[in-house]
């Protein structure tokens, strides 16, 4: 239920901020690539995360990465580009379920797992370059919410327990990224390919454990250009 009302709220949120553009506009492409475009559209992918934690020290005892999946809603628009330059500065705004969590293993072997789910809402700076080959690679960065649905843990016998009350609801991290958008005119759009890294600030464990969350996300998406 939050996921379907999160990403029908981004698409109204999109709406929104395009609508004041759309009376009486007629933009020829210099203008469509300047100031107010506004886009949206989905991507999914993989989620590689891992814990920062303080644990006592225990000599073969790791946090290793676990793999998941991560999908959802983007809507982007472009702030500013100067004249006759290459590059354009955006917002971007997105809401993303995305699996978490770490794999715990001792001398190499697994030991158990925390499955994470998480609902995250980043709200990203991005510069891209135009190359005018129709390839656009760019970055970003800023801060993203995360809220916690729940938390499966699973012991060495593969046996899983609820250990959602354990860990806090709200999570705080920077994000770091960077990617390529590849235009294609014919569908109105554009075809983009995203690697980026999140590195969580907030303490998530409600016991004197310091865990910190962290991980890549690697996603293929689609951008919509609605003006």
């Amino acid at each position: 239920m939050i996921r379907t009302y999160g990403l029908l709220g981004l698409v109204a949120y999109a709406l929104m901020l395009g609508a004041p553009m759309a009376h009486g506009q007629s933009m020829d492409k210099t203008d469509q690539i300047g100031a107010g475009k506004l886009s949206i559209g989905a991507r999914v992918g993989l989620s590689i995360a891992t814990h920062d934690s303080n644990m006592p020290f225990v000599e073969g005892f790791d946090n290793d990465y676990r793999t998941d999946f991560t999908f959802g809603a983007v809507a982007k628009m472009t702030l500013y580009r100067p004249p006759k330059s290459l590059f354009s500065f955006e917002v971007r705004s997105e809401i993303s379920y995305t699996g978490k969590g770490v794999t715990f293993s001792l001398d190499g072997d697994p030991r158990g797992r925390f499955y994470m789910d998480y609902i995250d809402i980043p709200l990203l700076l991005q510069t891209s370059i135009d190359t005018r080959t129709g390839w656009t690679p760019y970055v970003t960065v800023g801060p993203a919410l995360g809220i916690l649905l729940d938390v499966d843990l699973e012991n060495s016998l593969g046996e899983l327990s609820d250990d959602t009350d354990a860990w806090t609801r709200m999570d705080f991290g920077i994000v770091f990224g960077t990617g390529v958008a590849y235009e294609l005119d014919a569908i109105k759009g554009a075809i983009v390919a995203d690697a980026r890294y999140q590195l969580g600030l907030r303490d998530v464990r409600t016991t004197t454990l310091d865990i910190k969350n962290r991980g890549f996300a690697f996603t293929l998406g689609y951008e919509y250009h609605i003006w």
